[in-house]
């Protein structure tokens, strides 16, 4: 497959990349390495309200833990999204993740508070 020439000017030599949770989780590890976040489809199957957030690490973050970007709040029984495959005002194509890409369904909105009842399903596409 040919290279792929993005806004910033940056060559991209693979294909997009899924995870998808299957199931309600409270974190999920995509990957610990360097990547680039595009997009993730959010579904929270609890009760309660949570935020998604995500994080540049390898692995959960500690409670009390500010996420990378903007949480996305979801309420009980909501979907959202998350798309950050074009960020022009920073001239990259997604949001570049020096250490890993991490997903926590947290119960505040501020900082990390991992939720215990896995109710947030998932999919997330990246670039490695």
């Amino acid at each position: 497959m040919s290279a792929i020439q993005k806004p910033s000017g940056r060559v991209v030599h693979n294909n997009v990349m899924i995870d998808d949770s299957q199931a309600g989780m409270n974190s999920r590890v995509i990957r610990a390495a360097p990547c680039t976040l595009l997009r993730a489809f959010i579904t929270n199957t609890g009760a309660g309200t949570l935020y998604f957030m995500v994080f540049d690490a390898t692995t959960l973050p500690s409670n009390g833990t500010t996420p990378r970007v903007r949480p996305v709040v979801l309420a009980a029984g909501a979907q959202a999204s998350l798309d950050m495959s074009i960020v022009q005002a920073l001239g990259t194509w997604g949001l570049t993740l020096n250490t890993g890409l991490v997903w926590a369904a947290s119960t505040t909105a501020g900082t990390l508070t991992v939720d215990t009842t896995n109710s947030m399903w998932a999919t997330v596409e990246f670039f490695s």
